[in-house]
């Protein structure tokens, strides 16, 4: 249901837009800022909700399988299952704060002020 290629572009579009409002607001336009803010809101929904998507369809695959059949002669690999098991909550908890950085340009955008 989510492309890992645009949970992946909408995270790193999400954390650099916080850059725009960082810098200089003379650099950007106006109207670039707005679309900056109005596709990093969005951005931040989709990870958000792919987060929730992963969290509740994770399976995990290999706790009924033994050693033998795992293939890695003992090695599981604990650090990849660990980031993959922990993915949802980072991505979850890393949109939900983009987010509320993202409030206040969102609450004066809504009002017709400046972003």
């Amino acid at each position: 249901m989510f492309s890992a290629t645009y949970v992946t572009v909408g995270f790193i579009f999400m954390m650099a837009s916080g850059l725009v409002f960082e810098v200089d607001k003379k650099w950007f336009p106006e109207g670039l800022k707005r679309a900056i803010v109005l596709t990093a809101v969005l951005c931040g929904i989709y990870v958000f909700a792919a987060g929730v998507h992963l969290l509740g369809g994770w399976e995990e695959r290999v706790a009924g399988m033994s050693e033998a059949t795992s293939g890695s002669g003992g090695r599981r690999g604990g650090f990849v299952v660990l980031f993959i098991r922990f993915l949802p909550f980072a991505l979850m908890g890393f949109s939900a704060y983009a987010l509320f950085y993202l409030r206040y340009p969102v609450i004066r955008m809504m009002k017709g002020g400046k972003v």
